[in-house]
């Protein structure tokens, strides 16, 4: 091909092509909205632009697509004001009771239980066979008087022993004493060793200690038998009989129950939003199931508050003399201020 027809034939060419660039670049100017338009126009490139009307509220964070990136642009901040809501109203608890009412029930614990002021489960030191109580069940017996006695024949056989053991050492103890002297003589004489001698006292000495053996026999002896007469440790009630008389009973095992009622506990357990009212010292009136009141004070507390039920134990301590109040009442209890 001649030169200058090539030439021509690439000028053409290079037109074309610039041609083909700038239509696609109208093309694509033409696809972007429109600022004024009401909707959004779409165009047939294979990036696509979204707007959304200047009059719409939008989110702050809408995002508007180009086609050669996405792009995050602020839009304006829209208020948004709720319906308001009707004022909240506090709503108030039937006023059934009255202010002095109220102050007459405040702190008020169900179920309180009437407890002794002290109790013990009385068991015998030796054992054997119980011949007879002086007291039945329900009798007021005072400290130190016998209220059982058991069988004795053994133990009063154990204190002759122990006594006829003592008297043999006390006599053994007197010649070896007796004999010792002796070979102390004959030492000085010459007419006995010096071994002997030492033999002797160590005799002496030994049945010394024999002789305090058998007098802590005899103590003890003494003690068993006293033992068998059962005593009240405090007076009080004969609350309850575990043996009767002709059973046999062990050593250290219960064979009545003795109450002391002069005095009660009213024991409770109160809550522990209620423990102020109830602090140690204060007064606590009991109520009884009659309507009756005892007033007294707060006398003990356990400092555990049991965790299942958020309450706390207390003791009112209350003089019970004319015995009005017995073991095991219920009622209720409340705070006296």
């Amino acid at each position: 091909m001649p030169r200058k027809g090539f030439s021509v034939c690439f000028v053409a060419a290079l037109c074309f092509l610039c041609s083909g660039q700038f239509s696609l670049a109208d093309e694509a100017r033409n696809s972007l909205p429109d600022p004024g338009c009401s909707e959004p126009r779409i165009g047939n490139s294979a990036s696509s632009a979204f707007s959304v009307p200047a009059d719409q509220k939008t989110h702050p964070s809408a995002l508007t697509m180009t086609s050669s990136a996405y792009s995050v642009e602020k839009a304006p901040s829209v208020l948004i004001t709720p319906g308001d809501p009707e004022p909240f109203k506090q709503i108030e608890p039937p006023d059934f009771l009255d202010q002095s009412q109220q102050k007459t029930t405040l702190g008020k614990i169900e179920a309180t239980i009437i407890n002794p002021f002290r109790s013990a489960a009385i068991a015998a030191e030796v054992s054997g066979i119980i011949e007879h109580y002086n007291f039945e069940v329900g009798d007021h017996v005072k400290k130190g008087v016998i209220i059982a006695e058991i069988s004795k024949k053994r133990y009063a056989l154990g204190v002759e022993r122990a006594k006829q053991s003592l008297d043999a050492f006390r006599i053994a103890l007197k010649r070896a004493q007796k004999d010792k002297e002796i070979k102390e003589k004959l030492v000085s004489l010459d007419a006995s060793s010096v071994q002997e001698l030492l033999r002797a006292e160590a005799e002496a000495e030994i049945t010394e200690q024999k002789i305090h053996e058998a007098e802590t026999l005899l103590k003890q002896a003494l003690l068993d038998l006293e033992a068998c007469q059962v005593k009240a440790p405090f007076s009080g009630y004969l609350a309850i009989r575990y043996k009767e008389p002709f059973e046999a009973v062990g050593s250290l095992e219960k064979m009545f129950t003795l109450v002391d009622s002069s005095k009660v506990y009213a024991v409770a357990y109160v809550p522990e939003n209620l423990m102020p009212l109830f602090k140690k010292g204060a007064k606590a009136a009991f109520n009884d199931s009659s309507g009756r009141q005892f007033v007294g004070e707060v006398d003990k507390i356990e400092p555990i508050i049991d965790p299942k039920t958020g309450t706390q134990k207390i003791f009112v301590l209350m003089n019970n003399a004319e015995e009005q109040l017995a073991i095991g009442m219920s009622g209720a209890l409340e705070s006296v201020q």
